[in-house]
């Protein structure tokens, strides 16, 4: 994949609207062996420069040992600070949009205006990806996103990067986006707040029963994140999609037993939405002294119980009174 030097000369011309002498080709071509987003940035930096060939000797006597270190230094340097600025704080995305840019320019760049950042960084033919065809979504260029990951780290402190992770986090999940909210949440070291996320949004899929989304968004988390009531409830319902009976019942006590401790702090409404889950589940799972008058007890007190927005586990809750009903002899009830 190394380029030739015609293919470094042609590059050049692509990028910067001219030719480019022999010299300065032959020059560029040896120090970043033919690698072409190296001769992506070596371009991007002689725009800035009023000498081709000036730039590319000194380029190739400057002794510095990481090509990609020194091209991304002079591609920031010729940048006004506040686009600067923006290329390193959006380095934390895996991909973004003109909005959630100017959440992350923050009271900074109160001037900031995502959808002219994005269409300047396209225009300049900056390593930027567009991930549809309506220009609403972009990320950088892995490697480039790395460098500007690197400069990032040395420009702003650790705090400071985990409060833009929090204020990306924030947006994600108020768009509806549940994966990148965790990722981020979880950038930032706030474990809980991602558990939290997870619980919030585990009735949407389950009411297409989308349960292995679910199960992917939990195993996003880190294990000591795991416990909280919520999310031990819906592990309990993925076990029965998956028939693991003998997981469902230990599941389903551990958090009957975190909701009934108090330890975390739910609502009243939420104590008993995720309680009416529990006993929605407590109604199927048979154990050796069930009876069905204990299956309907729990169906009846998980309808009083469940959001009517969760359709999933109340057409459940409304199945395991059925069979009860049922069982119990009551053909006409059922």
């Amino acid at each position: 994949l190394r380029f030739t030097p015609p293919e470094t000369a042609e590059l050049l011309q692509q990028i910067l609207g001219e030719t480019v002498d022999d010299e300065t080709v032959a020059l560029l071509t040896e120090r970043t062996e033919g690698w072409p987003a190296g001769l992506r940035m070596a371009a991007m930096s002689l725009r800035v420069a009023s000498d081709h060939r000036q730039f590319a000797r000194k380029y190739t006597e400057s002794g510095h040992r990481l090509v990609s270190d020194y091209l991304l230094n002079e591609v920031l340097d010729g940048l006004p600070g506040e686009h600067r600025a923006l290329l390193l704080r959006t380095s934390i995305l895996h991909r973004m949009c003109a909005p959630l840019i100017d959440v992350l320019a923050g009271d900074a760049m109160p001037e900031s205006d995502g959808y002219d950042f994005l269409e300047m960084l396209w225009s300049d033919n900056f390593f930027l990806i567009a991930l549809d065809n309506q220009g609403v979504w972009y990320r950088y260029h892995h490697l480039f996103r790395q460098l500007l990951q690197k400069q990032l780290g040395r420009a702003f402190s650790q705090e400071v990067v985990a409060a833009m992770h929090r204020q990306a986090s924030r947006w994600f999940e108020n768009a509806g986006f549940v994966e990148d909210a965790v990722f981020h949440a979880l950038q930032a070291h706030d474990e809980e707040h991602a558990a939290i996320i997870v619980e919030n949004h585990v009735h949407e899929p389950l009411n297409q029963e989308e349960w292995r989304l679910v199960e992917r968004w939990i195993n996003l988390l880190p294990a000591e994140a795991r416990p909280r009531p919520g999310l031990l409830a819906s592990q309990a319902m993925i076990a029965q999609f998956r028939y693991r009976v003998d997981r469902v019942f230990s599941l389903l006590d551990a958090a009957q037993e975190g909701l009934e401790g108090g330890a975390y702090a739910y609502t009243a409404a939420q104590e008993q939405a995720w309680m009416g889950v529990v006993n929605t589940f407590r109604t199927l799972m048979w154990g050796p002294e069930s009876t069905p008058e204990e299956s309907l007890r729990y169906a009846e007190l998980a309808l009083q119980q469940v959001d009517p927005g969760t359709k999933y586990v109340r057409s459940v809750a409304e199945l395991g009174q059925v069979v009860a009903l049922q069982m119990a002899g009551d053909g006409p009830g059922a």
